[in-house]
């Protein structure tokens, strides 16, 4: 059975990675970059749409370590916070928290 295009490009993605940050991982910009790179020269021979590189992009960040980047938070303190999860917890998509809360 042949691989397909987007499981070979997963599998150099995955291994370019792995083979550059042995001991500290990348960040998610550092991440990016690479796939993206890889993604552009790797065209002609392993072409994918772009759904299948977003997918695939999402599945080896939640397989492999990304230190993320850092965060902003805004706060206000003339107004309380307001719950916004439980109104939109349905339409939301809680992909990469079972890997969250393990770590």
């Amino acid at each position: 059975m042949a691989i397909n295009n987007v499981a070979q490009l997963e599998g150099i993605i995955s291994a370019s990675i792995n083979t550059q940050y042995k001991e500290i991982p990348p960040s998610e910009t550092e991440f990016d970059k690479i796939a993206d790179m890889l993604r552009e020269s790797l065209a002609p021979v392993y072409p994918v749409t772009d759904d299948e590189f977003m997918d695939m992009k999402r599945r080896l960040k939640a397989n492999i370590v990304v230190v993320m980047d850092i965060g902003v938070v805004i706060t206000n303190v003339k107004k309380p916070h307001q719950s916004w999860l439980p109104s939109r917890r349905s339409e939301l998509d809680f992909y990469f928290w079972n890997r969250y809360k393990s770590i």
